[in-house]
């Protein structure tokens, strides 16, 4: 375990510059919200970051936690927003933390027939074609 009372530049040990030259506002969102204790991020500041694949270490399983309650959690764009970017993390993590793989796995079973439901018009396509990447 970890202490979500430390951000990920805290819990990694890795702090980055402060300057750079000519950032783009996703560059300085990514260096504020690391320094952002991780029990205070928002979920959308958890969607962005993961969306970058920074500190996955920290923020998946939290991020599982999360979906658990709701598997369509939408952090901000759109219902399951936050379990889209959760699938589409770096494949090297998941194949080094298959249990954490085994976990979402077995969670997106579990509330498959929410995530149908949810699907009227087709408007979860996108989820739906990530899950199936990630099952295989």
């Amino acid at each position: 375990m970890f202490d979500p009372n430390k951000s990920i530049e805290q819990l990694e040990n890795d702090y980055w510059p402060t300057v750079v030259t000519n950032p783009t506002v996703l560059t300085e969102k990514c260096y504020f919200f690391r320094k952002v204790p991780i029990q205070k991020l928002s979920l959308e500041q958890i969607r962005l970051l993961l969306s970058q694949n920074i500190g996955l270490e920290f923020l998946i399983p939290k991020t599982i936690d999360i979906l658990s309650s709701n598997i369509l959690t939408e952090a901000e764009l759109y219902p399951g927003d936050l379990l889209k970017v959760l699938l589409t993390c770096d494949s090297h993590y998941w194949d080094t933390h298959k249990d954490q793989k085994n976990t979402l796995r077995n969670l997106i079973e579990e509330k498959s027939l929410e995530i149908e439901t949810a699907n009227e018009g087709n408007k979860l396509r996108q989820i739906l074609k990530a899950i199936k990447v990630f099952r295989e």
